[in-house]
């Protein structure tokens, strides 16, 4: 028995208060938590009657369990931040979703947003950082490793031309939920919507996925503003947007003009820029339910 016991995967670490964004998210840290303990007990129960762990059979993400994906693409984008393409059968991503990602050993998940996906594999865009626990499993990702991934979640949900006028506001990492719904809309010739992104970043060099979105610019529908906090010396190339300033609210009601109101916000970045962007937005008479935090 104590053989059996030395074999049991490691009991999930439980988030602290201050993982929880406070938002009431559907699926929400403390709910990912409960979830990831039953399929341990699950596990730990199949070990102990002999049992062996069926995880990795499929090749298909599942609601209920991880499934073992093959990485099979890494993509540097700067020092600290890659695309990581995995293989998957029979793939069907909504825009917007999220999967979550296990590192088993330690007991860790964490959440991320595939940035584009087709029917046998999809890339999710990581950054990584120096002291982060999650982050020092990734790094010693190799082409060919199969990771656990599940889902997807969440409550996210687009219907073309649903709002006339839609504005992305994102920081940093928090491109990534955007882009899928980016390509759903550009990609579909009877949706309409016109869609402002506002994309927040601390200098140019650091803008993520720069390259799609000029490709994007092309289309009728779409327009970029990039938000520099920390380079007064960007210049600007043929017909960009660079506002070198951090975003405030007066900003916002700048470039949105007498269009806010007819307008829904797409918002996701860190809590804090979450926090003042919600701030800003109530402060111009931006009501609830024309907010989407992701």
């Amino acid at each position: 028995m104590d053989n059996v016991n030395n074999e049991l995967p490691p009991k999930p670490k439980s988030p602290s208060f201050d993982d929880c964004c406070g938002n009431g998210c559907t699926h929400c840290v403390f709910d990912i938590y409960e979830e990831e303990v039953k399929l341990w007990e699950k596990e730990c129960l199949r070990i102990q009657t002999g049992k062996r762990n069926k995880l990795g059979n499929s090749k298909g993400l599942s609601l209920e369990t991880y499934t073992y994906l093959k990485l099979s693409c890494i993509e540097e984008l700067t020092q600290d931040t890659k695309n990581y393409t995995f293989q998957c059968d029979q793939l069907k991503l909504e825009p917007g979703k999220h999967l979550l990602l296990r590192w088993k050993d330690e007991g860790l998940t964490r959440q991320y947003t595939p940035i584009s996906s087709d029917e046998n594999s999809f890339k999710v865009l990581i950054k990584t950082y120096p002291k982060g626990r999650m982050s020092s499993y990734i790094k010693k990702w190799e082409i060919n490793d199969e990771i656990e991934w599940r889902g997807p979640f969440g409550s996210f949900q687009y219907t073309p031309n649903l709002y006339p006028r839609i504005c992305m506001i994102a920081a940093g990492t928090g491109i990534t939920p955007m882009m899928p719904i980016l390509y759903s809309i550009l990609d579909n010739e009877k949706d309409e919507t016109l869609i402002k992104l506002i994309f927040c970043c601390r200098t140019y060099k650091e803008i993520l996925l720069k390259e799609q979105l000029d490709q994007f610019s092309s289309f009728w529908n779409f327009k970029v503003h990039y938000c520099l906090s920390c380079d007064n010396n960007a210049i600007a190339k043929y017909n960009e947007s660079l506002i070198k300033s951090r975003l405030n609210a007066n900003l916002i009601a700048d470039k949105l003009g007498s269009s806010i109101h007819q307008t829904h916000f797409l918002i996701c970045g860190s809590e804090t820029f979450q926090e003042d962007i919600k701030a800003c937005l109530k402060s111009l008479n931006v009501k609830d339910h024309s907010m989407f935090i992701f």
